[in-house]
C-alpha cells in the first residue's frame, strides 16, 4: 500500500517500474479500481497541490520502483520553476 484515502498527502510518487492499482471505495462500500498507473505516472499529484488528503488508494500489483518527493520540496521546485507548473497544470 502507496497511500490510502484519507491519509495526509505528504509528497508525491514517481513510479519508475512497475504497476500501481488506483482505487476508490464506493457508497455501497465496493473497492472500484480507477485505473492501474504504469511507469512515468505521478501518483498523489492532486492531493498535494491542493494540500488536503488522498482521495484515493495507491496499491502495487507486483514488486515496483518508486521514487519520492516531499510535498515542501516539491513546492518549491514548481515555485522556482513556472513552466513546470503550467505543463502540470495542462
Amino acid at each position: 500500500m502507496l497511500f490510502e484515502e484519507q491519509q495526509e498527502a505528504s509528497g508525491i510518487l514517481i513510479l519508475v517500474e512497475g504497476c500501481v492499482k488506483i482505487s476508490v471505495n464506493s457508497s455501497e462500500g465496493r473497492r472500484l479500481i480507477l485505473w492501474i498507473a504504469r511507469p512515468a505516472e505521478l501518483l498523489g499529484l492532486a492531493a498535494v497541490l491542493r494540500g488536503c488528503c488522498h482521495e484515493v488508494t495507491a496499491e502495487t500489483l507486483h514488486p515496483c520502483t518508486i521514487a519520492s518527493i516531499r510535498r515542501q520540496e516539491f513546492l518549491d521546485f514548481l515555485i522556482r520553476h513556472p513552466a513546470a507548473y503550467d505543463g502540470i497544470v495542462r
